[in-house]
């Protein structure tokens, strides 16, 4: 089947767990009440998905592993700072793959 015909993924549903980690990004000269916030979120039971939301539990991507979560939390980090040019404010992680230098 080709890439065209094949069914567009579905984004699960937010996770109600406490977050792995968690960003925020500020455009300089904008209001605080502008940032932008991300976390990452085990999923609540097995086989699900860790997802990466944001404030307002919008998933913005998810994943299997915690490995492959942590290559999408990455790209979302270069795209904001890099493509963006918003400013990291704060970043914590309890997970050293999550950690964002």
């Amino acid at each position: 089947m080709s890439d065209t015909r094949r069914k567009p993924e579905v984004a699960p549903p937010p996770n109600d767990t406490s977050p792995l980690a968690n960003v925020s990004y500020y455009k300089p000269g904008t209001p605080m009440t502008d940032n932008t916030y991300f976390y990452v979120r085990p999923s609540k039971e097995a086989g699900g998905f860790f997802t990466i939301e944001d404030n307002v539990k919008i998933v913005l991507a998810w994943g299997r592993t915690i490995e492959e979560i942590a290559v999408k939390w990455h790209q979302l980090d270069d795209q904001k700072i890099i493509v963006e040019k918003l400013v990291r404010q704060g970043s914590g992680s309890s997970h050293r793959l999550l950690n964002l230098i």
